[in-house]
């Protein structure tokens, strides 16, 4: 039955080469089997502990955390950017 759809598809899509496509198939299949379907993000955090003593060491260490947090978040779009530029199988 499967060789059936996969005839069908090859029809459909004008696929000539269908063995190199069946090819193609299998080492996608086998990379989510070896991987995954979705690649995992790692996670990295960084503890500070300090103490602080004054207003403007308060205000520094905030901006230095709107900064930080701004960082994150361009870095989680150009993340989201590049998941929806690949297809199902993790290839651009």
């Amino acid at each position: 039955m499967i060789n059936d759809e996969i005839w069908e598809y090859c029809r459909l899509n004008k696929i000539t080469n269908i063995d190199e496509f069946i090819i193609k198939l299998v080492k996608q299949g086998f990379t989510i089997e070896k991987y995954g379907a979705t690649p995992k993000a790692q996670v990295v955090e960084r503890i500070v502990e300090k103490v602080i003593t004054n207003d403007d060491e308060i205000k520094k260490l905030h901006e230095e955390l709107q900064l930080e947090k701004a960082k994150n978040i361009d870095l989680i779009k150009k993340l989201d950017h590049k998941e929806k530029m690949r297809d199902i199988y993790g290839e651009s």
